[in-house]
């Protein structure tokens, strides 16, 4: 893209559509392309993400050749060079990469698959969310956020005009948040209230925001403190008919003109 077209499109405020993927492997290898005579090209750096799907005891792994587009994360791996550039690298990543694609090529005839159709799969890295070399966490100093893309241990009560959900600290208690709030002005407004419906959230008029529902607590659970007290913090109740935890139901704010008659008609009713 030409400088004038790069003008052309912030001027216009162009907005994206972007992929982008969570997923934990291992990162193999760090280095750095730089052009050989002739090339024209700036250098860059490159790993290979071996990153893992499925069942823990037998995961499925996919080899994925990514260029590390942000550079802040290469000062994060150099100083881990020497791990990551060993046979068996045990530098473990939580990574998000994007523009996620593959190339078919067919193996040669050195291979042992000779003459079969293969992929080559090829994306950006353009952050790590947890790095662990070996047995050792490597603290990133970042805000991790949660998959509504706002800070994981953001309070429930704090309120800000900027993300378009909000959530409380108990993300990593219950694997989801158990309030969330959305901006009507945001533009994905419907789209996230159809998934929160999906992800059993209903509407509290009381909180004024989604709340999960129906959250089962057992006795057993190695975090039933914790959890408990999550609940009973956050204004959840114990239903003993359904043995599930819930906010109490407040009725809608009725709007509209009145009128105030001993068998409690009304007029002017408004929704």
């Amino acid at each position: 893209m030409s400088i004038s077209n790069v003008n052309s499109a912030v001027l216009n405020n162009v907005r994206w559509f972007n992929a982008h993927t969570e997923a934990c492997g291992y990162l193999n290898g760090l280095k750095e392309i730089t052009p050989k005579p002739g090339q024209d090209f700036k250098p860059f750096w490159v790993s290979t993400f071996c990153m893992y799907e499925g069942n823990p005891q037998k995961p499925r792994k996919t080899f994925i050749n990514v260029n590390i587009v942000n550079l802040k994360l290469v000062d994060i791996l150099k100083p881990y060079a020497n791990q990551l550039n060993t046979d068996q690298s045990k530098v473990w990543v939580t990574a998000r990469i994007s523009d996620v694609t593959v190339e078919p090529f067919i193996y040669g005839n050195n291979s042992n698959l000779a003459g079969q159709l293969g992929v080559n799969w090829q994306a950006n890295l353009i952050s790590l969310i947890a790095l662990k070399v070996g047995d050792m966490a490597i603290d990133l100093k970042q805000v991790t956020t949660t998959d509504f893309g706002v800070p994981a241990q953001q309070p429930a009560a704090t309120q800000s005009n900027s993300p378009s959900l909000q959530s409380s600290n108990s993300q990593n208690l219950f694997g989801l948040p158990l309030l969330v709030t959305l901006q009507k002005n945001d533009p994905n407004f419907s789209a996230a209230k159809d998934r929160l419906k999906q992800q059993g959230y209903r509407w509290s008029n009381d909180k004024l925001a989604w709340c999960l529902a129906n959250i089962k607590l057992e006795k057993s659970d190695p975090a039933f403190n914790e959890k408990y007290h999550a609940l009973k913090n956050a204004g959840y109740v114990f239903s003993k008919a359904n043995a599930v935890w819930n906010l109490p139901s407040v009725p809608k704010p009725l709007t509209g003109n009145y009128q105030n008659t001993g068998n409690c008609q009304q007029s002017g009713f408004q929704q």
